[in-house]
């Protein structure tokens, strides 16, 4: 080992990958996530080719996916799934900006309706290949308001249902 420390998760258990003991070929979160037996963690390692995988189930249905919504950003009832990690779809509302975080409200309630909160720096690589973000109420609301947003990440509550997102590709933008 290198000498850096295992990377760990929020509750400070280790991260890894497991393959298969015999055939390291067999990666086992991939079986699994194909299978519709897990929900991928966008910021996790390997996340680009875990969501691929996990499109293709969404897709055929299978497993949790015949079942798990996506949650409506709309649903009254997301503070119940506080401390979850959760899908949450919806169009955007309204965005602002507070010091160096983006805040993308899905109610005009802000305070207690869904919110997702990023850094300037992910706003900007999610929001164009040229990086450029407007800093003002009225330009940040051209760019996401009125968007429909897929969102993943760990549900947690302040005034009402609100998730960091924390990776570019914890966040899908549909197209107008």
């Amino acid at each position: 080992m290198s000498g850096a420390s295992p990377r760990r998760d929020r509750h400070g258990r280790l991260v890894g990958q497991v393959v298969a003991l015999g055939d390291p070929s067999r990666w086992l979160q991939q079986e699994a996530v194909m299978n519709g037996q897990a929900v991928v963690d966008a910021a996790g390692p390997c996340a680009g080719e875990l969501l691929a995988a996990e499109a293709e189930a969404r897709r055929a249905r299978r497993g949790l996916w015949r079942t798990l919504p996506v949650r409506a950003a709309a649903d009254g009832d997301l503070t119940a799934a506080v401390s979850e990690y959760v899908i949450v779809g919806g169009r955007v509302v309204s965005a602002g900006l507070s010091g160096e975080r983006v805040y993308l409200n899905f109610g005009h309630d802000w305070a207690t309706d869904f919110t997702i909160t990023l850094s300037l720096t992910l706003a900007r690589e999610i929001a164009g290949p040229d990086g450029n973000l407007p800093l003002d109420r009225a330009g940040l609301n051209a760019i996401w308001a009125g968007r429909r947003i897929e969102a993943r990440g760990w549900l947690e509550s302040r005034g009402g249902p609100y998730m960091d997102v924390k990776s570019p590709r914890a966040l899908v933008l549909a197209e107008r």
